[in-house]
């Protein structure tokens, strides 16, 4: 059975197990996600990158690159973790972890932050709607122009 998120305000929370590739084990825990982040949040996550990158990126290695893209991502992303996500290094969570698993956990945030949204939208869809409901029914009266004016 598929977990599912749960949503708290502009945060989404799931139980997430992944293998990791390595050494064949399982690792499974709660996780909570940001789902919005805000203009410093997105600063921010692009100085991580380039502070783990280096000065010249281009010249770096690919897989480094999307690591590092990877974990500063997930710095400002995750906010409640296992012990076993947090283990190594203090200011970037996961990264004693494999690869695959940092993806997956990626993966993860990105699908909650998409839910968050899309659930958004479905809501300021139906708020809309029931306002146009309660105008057309008279309940509440759309005002065209204040009165005296031409």
């Amino acid at each position: 059975m598929a977990q599912q998120f749960v949503i708290e305000g502009s945060t989404a929370g799931i139980l997430v197990t992944v293998l990791s590739e390595r050494d064949n084990v399982e690792k499974k825990g709660w996780f909570k996600f940001q789902c919005l982040l805000d203009a410093m949040d997105l600063i921010n996550q692009d100085a991580v990158y380039r502070d783990l990158i280096g000065a010249r990126p281009h010249e770096g290695d690919k897989f480094a690159v999307k690591l590092a893209w990877s974990l500063a991502q997930l710095k400002y992303r995750v906010i409640e973790a296992p012990d076993w996500w947090k283990e190594g290094n203090k200011e970037i969570w996961g990264t004693k972890c494999d690869f695959n698993i940092i993806k997956e956990i990626l993966d993860v945030a990105i699908e909650a932050e998409e839910l968050f949204l899309s659930d958004l939208a479905n809501r300021a869809k139906k708020a809309k709607d029931a306002i146009g409901e309660d105008i057309d029914n008279g309940k509440i009266v759309k005002k065209l122009g204040v009165e005296g004016e031409e």
